[in-house]
């Protein structure tokens, strides 16, 4: 399930993603609202909030991530990961290095910290 949030407006986009991550739901729901963004604003800021239910994703989805990703590298001036599992936090600030934008991981208890961040 992925739900944009109320607090995306302008450049950022503030989504949830909880139980199962399906192709479906990224094609309809995540690539659409992030094209449309990086389209009236050049620069998009993205936080991402992986709540308690969040168990991964379909294998399709990490393929159909990297090629939205790196399509749209430059695009990105700000990602923020909040919860999920320690190695995903760990990753996201090792990949950080090699985004052109900034990006950080965040406790799932620092929701609102990771806003000001992304702010």
């Amino acid at each position: 399930m992925i739900e944009i949030l109320p607090q995306s407006e302008g450049n950022l986009i503030a989504i949830q993603f909880g139980g199962k991550l399906t192709l479906d739901d990224y094609e309809k729901i995540w690539v659409p609202r992030l094209e449309e963004t990086i389209e009236r604003f050049e620069k998009v800021r993205v936080l991402i909030y992986l709540d308690e239910t969040f168990d991964g994703w379909e294998t399709a989805v990490i393929w159909e991530d990297a090629k939205v990703g790196l399509k749209n590298i430059k695009a990105f001036e700000k990602i923020a990961l909040v919860g999920g599992p320690d190695w995903m936090a760990k990753m996201t600030d090792l990949l950080g290095h090699l985004m052109p934008g900034s990006v950080k991981s965040f406790p799932s208890g620092e929701l609102e910290e990771a806003y000001g961040w992304i702010k």
